[in-house]
This record gives C-alpha cells, sequence and structure tokens, in this order.
C-alpha cells in the first residue's frame, strides 16, 4: 500500500466512524490511555499505517515524509486544521497528549541576530515578506523571554504577525479567539467521559497542549475576554505553571522554556465607541506582559492599489534591534529612570503599577536589541499623557 492509498484509508477511517470506534480500533492495535484519545486524524493515519502493514509486510512501497505521520510523542503535522483555528465549541485534540510531551530542557539563551543572520534565518524558513515587527517580537519573545501583547488596531496583522514568528522558529502555531462567554476550560482543558466504561478522564486543551512543547500560542482579543478567565493565566505568566483543579493526577501543568505565549488585543484599558465588546484588562495580568505596538503598513498598503495582473513592490520599514552598546552607563541612567518614575509616581499619586517586573522587562528588551527610548515608551504604552506628565515622564 503505497503512501497515497494510506491517507485514502486514514481519512476514510476517519469520516466512517465515531471517535469511539476509533479508540477501540487503536486500542486494538496496543494503544493505551491517552494514546488511545489522541488526535482523531492521528489515529486514523496510525490505524491506515497498521493496515498497510498487514496488507503488505515486506514491500518497500512509498513512505510517507516523516513529519506527516508523527507517532503519539510527537508534535501532529501542521496540516491540521484545528491547530491553526481550535474550536471553541468542542474539545480539540490538534496537538499531542500532554502527558506524553517529553519534560522541559533548559535551552541556551537567545543572542539578537544580525541583518546577515536574520535574512538568512528568514530565506530558510521560507518567509518572503516578514511583518514589519517582527524581528522586534523575536527579539522580544525569544531573545528576551518575554511575552509580547499586541496592541492596535483590527486589521493590523497581529494574528500574521504571531502565525509568522511561529513559521520563523518552525514550531506549531495555534490560537484561541477570547470572548466574554468564553470558559476557563478552554484554556485548562475538561473532564470528559471518554474513557474505559464511559469514565471521566482529563482532556487536555489545545492550550495546554502547546505550552508544554516548543510552539508560538495565540490568545487573541484577549480584552474581549472575560476579566476572571484572564486571571487564572497570571502563575503561567509569572511562576511558569498552571494548577488545574479537574486534573485529578498530576494537576500542575507546567511551561515549556520555549513555548511562547503572544496576546493580540485592541482596547485594554476596556470599551469604545469602535470596541464596544471590550473589558479592562486586570492590572495584575498587564504587568506580566510586554506591551508593544502593532500599527498599520503603508507599504503593503500601497502594493494593493495596482492593476489587476501587475505588481507594486514597496518596501515596509522594518523594525530593527539597536546597534548602540549596553555598558554600566546604559544601565546605570535606565536604573535612575525606573526608581525616579516610581518616586514620582507615587508622590504625585498616579495610579500606576512601577513594579520589579517593569524593572525586569526594561533589562530584558535593551539586553535584546530594543531602543532604551523604545524600551520606556512600550514599558508606558498604557499610561495616558496627563499620568506620563505627572510622572516626571519627558516627552
Amino acid at each position: 500500500m503505497n503512501a497515497n492509498k494510506i491517507l485514502t484509508t486514514a481519512l476514510d477511517l476517519q469520516k466512517a466512524h465515531t471517535k469511539l470506534e476509533l479508540v477501540d480500533m487503536a486500542r486494538a492495535f496496543g494503544w493505551r490511555g491517552d494514546h488511545a484519545r489522541a488526535s482523531m486524524l492521528q489515529i486514523a493515519l496510525y490505524v491506515g499505517t497498521k493496515l498497510a502493514e498487514d496488507e503488505s509486510p515486506q514491500q518497500g512501497g512509498d513512505r510517507l515524509p516523516e513529519q506527516a505521520l508523527p507517532p503519539a510523542e510527537e508534535q501532529p503535522s501542521q496540516e491540521q486544521p484545528s491547530q491553526e483555528q481550535p474550536s471553541q465549541d468542542q474539545p480539540s485534540q490538534a496537538l499531542p497528549p500532554a502527558e506524553e510531551l517529553p519534560p522541559a530542557e533548559e535551552q541556551p539563551e537567545q543572542d539578537q541576530p544580525d541583518d546577515k543572520q536574520w535574512r538568512a534565518m528568514l530565506k530558510a524558513a521560507g518567509i518572503d515578506k516578514p511583518h514589519a515587527m517582527l524581528r522586534k517580537v523575536y527579539a522580544v519573545a525569544v531573545v528576551g523571554r518575554m511575552i509580547p501583547m499586541l496592541v492596535g488596531e483590527a486589521g493590523t496583522g497581529k494574528t500574521f504577525l504571531a502565525e509568522q514568528l511561529g513559521k520563523l522558529l518552525r514550531v506549531p502555531f495555534s490560537s484561541i479567539s477570547c470572548t466574554e462567554g468564553m470558559s476557563e476550560s478552554q484554556l485548562t482543558g475538561w473532564l470528559l467521559p471518554v474513557g474505559e466504561a464511559g469514565k471521566f478522564d482529563y482532556v487536555a486543551s489545545p492550550f495546554v497542549r502547546s505550552i508544554q512543547q516548543q510552539s508560538v500560542f495565540l490568545l487573541d482579543e484577549l480584552d474581549g475576554a472575560d476579566g476572571n478567565v484572564v486571571l487564572l493565566l497570571n502563575s503561567l505568566l509569572s511562576n511558569g505553571f498552571l494548577t488545574v483543579p479537574h486534573k485529578l493526577e498530576n494537576p500542575t501543568i507546567r511551561r515549556h522554556p520555549d513555548s511562547i505565549i503572544i496576546m493580540g488585543v485592541n482596547s485594554p484599558s476596556g470599551a469604545t465607541e469602535l470596541y464596544t465588546a471590550r473589558g479592562r484588562l486586570d492590572a495584575s495580568t498587564l504587568d506580566r506582559v510586554y506591551p508593544m505596538t502593532v500599527d498599520y503598513d503603508p507599504a503593503y498598503e500601497k502594493s494593493l492599489f495596482v492593476i489587476p495582473g501587475q505588481t507594486r513592490r514597496v518596501r515596509s520599514t522594518e523594525w530593527k534591534p539597536s546597534a548602540d552598546v549596553v555598558d554600566e552607563q546604559v544601565m546605570a541612567a535606565l536604573s535612575n529612570f525606573f526608581f525616579k518614575l516610581r518616586e514620582t509616581k507615587t508622590a504625585n499619586k498616579v495610579n500606576r503599577i512601577v513594579s520589579s517586573r517593569m524593572a525586569q522587562r526594561l533589562v530584558a528588551a535593551v539586553l535584546a536589541g530594543v531602543p532604551v527610548a523604545e524600551a520606556k515608551a512600550d514599558n508606558l504604552l498604557f499610561w495616558t499623557a496627563d499620568e506620563q506628565r505627572r510622572a516626571g515622564v519627558t516627552q
């Protein structure tokens, strides 16, 4: 049986049988526990492969590419649609079971690539038209190991930007669009009757599966989520773990060191005339992220105004890291800025947080290549002009 026939058989199995029937098939071939409850497409491919082996164990035939048929312990093909857009109505099994993921290993810290290295990275990833802010997101998330919060109007490419980062790093990308009616379970997972004889077992959400491996996960429209749902992320963002009460065995889920979480928001300060279905994000959550503005790209927009059949290439103005050397003098000036900001905002009763996390973000951003002035402006992104003036910040 060749590769095409295996795929056809597998897809036919998936269409013709229920989830429980596919689970029974998987168990008949030796799968147990969460192995038997992995992605339905993954099970179907597994069963299809087994059928091929039974039919022609000695034939070489056409083999599936290694990435197209991963074992349960590895990540699934990125062609699985549910991984790109996980459903909010039904549990998705786009990523491999969380319990089967390998333990997290500490990875060496990344350095900011120079221009030549950056171009080589884009070419290797097949990215011909990078988003203008892709390099900054890379600097913040990969080099600085922070949580980027992309703040911008609708249509500025926040989702596209997060997806491009996943492509650049060659890791799975997943996302969820947050709404006020979204339950905590859509982040933490479900307790469902999928075990033997209808036994209730824990089923990990796409978010839980993503954070336990090298990946990029976008929490899109986060300002549209219920505030209490967002709060459950705080421990994960600052301490690297998430506790799931209904996961009775090993309820603590730890984030992989190379799991990247990105947030996309339109109006973190609450509802406006344009963004009416938004809520004000809690200060404790905002204190755990690195905010950065994502704006429209005039070069891309100009390229749209062409006669059909013709092209107009206009190069975007891409963000570039600072070439300045970060020395003791730079750090001393940054320290003075931070402590003066805290002192002045407290004296003038500005209702904003100037925490140790802000100090960490300032240092990490500057070391990752963000210019000093830009790092300061990013960390004050949610402050009004009046609040900045009262806190002694000079424009």
